[in-house]
């Protein structure tokens, strides 16, 4: 399975599409259902959840509706999410006098995820670049 994902970039635009959408509805279950266990600035989880709405509209629109080089893609979504974990890590930083254990679980372990995401995302481009081309034209195939 590691190397299916490794090397299909388009599944991992469905994959962080989902990843995305389910970042978001965490932020807003822990906004409005759990906001007495938490102490991350209502405003910043509604901020974050923006960000992960607008990545999972990106990596959906980018999985369903392009249909050659997904690499590109993945790359720009590879590089929002490292920002999005980058932004979670100053928060945390910003206000860690004032949140709970259940703050830093769940951002931890959201960071963690991503970056593990980020990572396998970087592998499938880097294989998906080295691979040669399918439909190269004769004229720029080498013939041995």
């Amino acid at each position: 399975m590691r190397t299916l994902l490794e090397s299909n970039p388009k599944t991992f635009l469905l994959i962080d599409s989902v990843g995305a959408l389910l970042t978001t509805i965490g932020l807003v279950v822990i906004r409005f259902f759990f906001e007495a266990w938490f102490r991350m600035p209502w405003y910043m989880l509604l901020v974050l959840a923006a960000i992960a709405f607008t990545f999972f509209i990106y990596s959906f629109c980018s999985f369903y509706f392009v249909k050659t080089n997904h690499a590109v893609f993945l790359g720009r979504i590879s590089r929002a999410n490292y920002a999005y974990c980058f932004l979670t890590v100053c928060l945390l930083i910003k206000y860690r006098l004032t949140l709970t254990i259940f703050d830093w679980f769940y951002f931890v372990s959201e960071v963690l995820i991503i970056l593990a995401l980020v990572l396998l995302e970087a592998r499938s481009i880097k294989r998906e670049q080295s691979e040669p081309t399918k439909h190269s034209s004769p004229k720029t195939q080498k013939i041995d």
